[in-house]
């Protein structure tokens, strides 16, 4: 067993030295864990190692007047076997991209380009399927996935680049069965004095669903002044579908205001910045196993000015204002040093209010002091916690101290909360 393990592990540190250089990392960290609700005491100990590549991909490219070149992607994945196991398995490793060129024009031979898409929120939300960020879009669009034995596939083609302009095309048809096809094209950017405007068409008929669809994008942009306006539309034959997404962002200093509406659009599983105080860390209610939300609308308008030569940053966000309407507004500014912010919101379909107020300062040896209170009114509960703390990680080369006594609800029977006492060691 244990050659079977040394002989993959040589052959993943074979494939690695192709595609980049292997970096080894992790941490150890000791919690001691003080719970005056619970009436507990503990030590917990979480040692974690990682694996991580500098790169994930490797091309080869020919030489030549007219040349081809190829490039693959390899990618890797912990899987978790039971609580306390672990493995590294190969998550991807597949050829991203074949072409050949000559340097002014391109012809992919992988698969033929979707249809480009143009609107996007402004919010950012974690794809944990994909282990990466993206920003809220159409969830109905062109696409160029159909399914196969169960599974879903790139259709065959090729996508053809020249000046700035790209086409794709597909073709997987049966005379006598399914005939799955895509016709794609996106235009370069063209600039009229202060305005640029760029778009996209396409058509597809993949699993016997028809599909049409496109987008554009406009820009105005000045020294002092800038706007874009993009959209995006669909129209689906099977149950006479029809999809748009539109998104805008008006930047004027001091103010900067971004605007997102979609029909139906993919929030996958959590949704970053103001929305974690909507969206729980783990996604809850309505949106814990809900993807697709339908009239979706959010907007934000930021700030950021001086008060007596401090800087001070306002920032006014609306979540989903067509359907829970949660609106939120947080202040942050420095003061000699002092990091403060005071943040309030209200849900409507809820009925949810929460304040909150903290305050932080970085001190020479001492570390980041903080500390903060927040309070959470239903018509059912209203419950009010409590938390300051001290982090170094200068102390100790390499080793982050940190100590937090957090509250339970101190409107509540727990309400002595914990005490925690940690200290992590990385490399």
């Amino acid at each position: 067993m244990k050659k079977t393990i040394a002989i993959l592990l040589v052959a993943v540190l074979a494939m690695c030295s192709v595609f980049a250089e292997i970096a080894l990392g992790g941490n150890a960290k000791v919690e001691f864990i003080g719970d005056f609700d619970n009436k507990t005491a503990k030590f917990v100990n979480t040692p974690e190692v990682e694996l991580s590549l500098d790169a994930n991909s490797a091309e080869k490219v020919y030489e030549g007047d007219i040349y081809a070149g190829i490039k693959a992607t390899l990618k890797f994945k912990v899987d978790k076997v039971d609580a306390d196991t672990k493995v590294l398995a190969v998550d991807k490793f597949e050829i991203s991209d074949a072409y050949i060129t000559d340097g002014s024009w391109k012809v992919s031979i992988t698969s033929a380009a979707k249809t480009a898409t143009f609107a996007k929120g402004w919010e950012t939300i974690y794809d944990k399927d994909n282990d990466a960020d993206k920003n809220p879009v159409l969830a109905n669009t062109v696409g160029n996935e159909y399914t196969v034995d169960s599974k879903s596939v790139s259709i065959p083609g090729v996508t053809v680049e020249v000046a700035g302009w790209k086409a794709g095309i597909g073709l997987d048809a049966k005379f006598d069965g399914a005939k799955n096809g895509l016709v794609t094209l996106a235009t370069p950017s063209f600039t009229f004095d202060a305005v640029s405007v760029k778009g996209g068409v396409g058509a597809s008929n993949l699993d016997g669903s028809l599909k049409v669809g496109g987008g554009a994008e406009a820009k105005y942009a000045t020294d002092a002044f800038s706007a874009t306006v993009a959209a995006d539309m669909v129209y689906g034959k099977k149950n006479n579908t029809f999809d748009a997404a539109v998104s805008a962002k008006v930047v004027t200093v001091p103010v900067t205001v971004d605007a997102y509406y979609a029909t139906k659009t993919d929030l996958m599983n959590k949704v970053k910045t103001y929305v974690d105080r909507y969206f729980a860390t783990e996604p809850t209610g309505d949106h814990a196993n809900k993807f697709v939300v339908d009239n979706y609308l959010s907007a934000r308008a930021v700030a950021s000015f001086a008060i007596k030569d401090q800087p001070v940053k306002v920032t006014l966000v609306g979540l989903d204002l067509i359907n829970r309407q949660y609106l939120d507004l947080e202040a942050t500014s420095t003061f000699k040093g002092v990091e403060t912010y005071v943040n309030g919101g209200y849900e409507v379909k809820n009925s949810k209010t929460h304040l909150g107020i903290g305050a932080s300062y970085n001190m020479d040896k001492v570390g980041k002091v903080y500390g903060g209170v927040g309070m959470s009114i239903t018509s059912a509960q209203t419950t009010l916690k409590a938390k300051v703390g001290i982090e170094n990680k200068v102390l100790v080369s390499g080793a982050t101290l940190k100590a937090e006594y957090a509250t339970g609800d101190l409107l509540g029977d727990a309400k002595f909360g914990k005490v925690t006492a940690s200290a992590k060691v990385s490399f």
